[in-house]
């Protein structure tokens, strides 16, 4: 599955991959500057996770771009290298694809519980327009 990708567990199935041991994505981010696995780990996800986006990104052409949610990506956000990450992003495209990925914004909500507030809103609007 592509969540087993992109998420904590595809950090946990590196790292286990490269140690044969079963960590949690939190204590791998928590051991990187310690744990030459895991730093190795991250660093190899940070790879992958944008060559990932640039393929969804292609098929699903996200017009207002990418948007990353949630703890995980808030907290590799200080390892990760924009100019990298751009270049992993447009990694082995055609001019044309790299063109159309160019113009697709990246963005990271900063912002805790943003499903909770999508609900809110949701429900907010809901009552207020049954209201009338």
């Amino acid at each position: 599955m592509l969540e087993d990708l992109i998420s904590g567990r595809g950090i946990s199935n590196i790292y286990k991959e490269y140690s044969g041991l079963e960590k949690s994505s939190e204590e791998i981010l928590m051991s990187y500057n310690s744990d030459h696995l895991a730093k190795k780990s991250i660093d190899q996800f940070l790879v992958c996770l944008p060559q990932v986006l640039s393929e969804l990104a292609l098929a699903y052409m996200p017009g207002n771009g990418i948007f990353l949610a949630g703890g995980l990506m808030r907290s590799l956000m200080q390892h990760i290298n924009p100019l990298k990450f751009k270049e992993c992003f447009l990694m082995n495209r055609k001019i044309m694809h790299a063109d159309i990925l160019s113009n697709i914004p990246v963005f990271l909500i900063q912002k805790e519980m943003t499903c909770l507030h999508g609900n809110l809103n949701y429900i907010n609007k809901f009552f207020l327009r049954n209201a009338r």
